[in-house]
């Protein structure tokens, strides 16, 4: 049993209960703790590493390494080249996709070269491979800062 103190009242206890400030760390750490999923927002692509699990939900052979494709943005560059949730991200640019980290890092590694495009090779859901090359939003050309500066 522990005990609940409060300021206002001496003492409460509720049996098996917790006290009010582990139940906060507690739901903090739940809901604090980022889901293992990559969002690559620059080509409409919601990514996640193949897991065991994903593995089995999916039918992935236990070989293929890449990023599971879980969500794909409507009207974005990746629904416009026919990416799908359950595809497979097997490389990015020519190197191997180790990871949804991997994938997310080339992508923006991609944009903040300048590069206008992206390429994959992807696994569809029914294990036909493909490459697929995706347009990369370019950057606004103004200097403008967002702060105001000294006059």
């Amino acid at each position: 049993m522990f005990p609940i103190t409060s300021p206002v009242t001496s003492r409460f206890s509720f049996p098996g209960a917790w006290s009010i400030p582990a139940l906060f760390a507690l739901i903090v750490l739940l809901f604090a703790v980022p889901v293992q999923g990559q969002d690559a927002p620059r080509v409409g692509l919601k990514i996640r590493t193949l897991s065991a699990e994903l593995r089995k939900q999916h039918n992935v052979a236990e070989d293929v390494k890449g990023a599971l494709i879980t969500a794909v943005e409507a009207g974005s560059p990746a629904q416009q080249q026919g990416l799908a949730a359950g595809d497979v991200i097997l490389e990015v640019d020519g190197k191997p996709a180790t990871g949804a980290k991997a994938v997310a890092s080339a992508i923006a590694g991609a944009s903040k070269s300048g590069k206008s495009t992206v390429s994959f090779k992807v696994m569809s859901a029914n294990k036909e491979r493909r490459d697929v090359t995706l347009a990369l939003p370019q950057k606004s050309s103004g200097s403008a800062s967002p702060l105001p500066g000294p006059k």
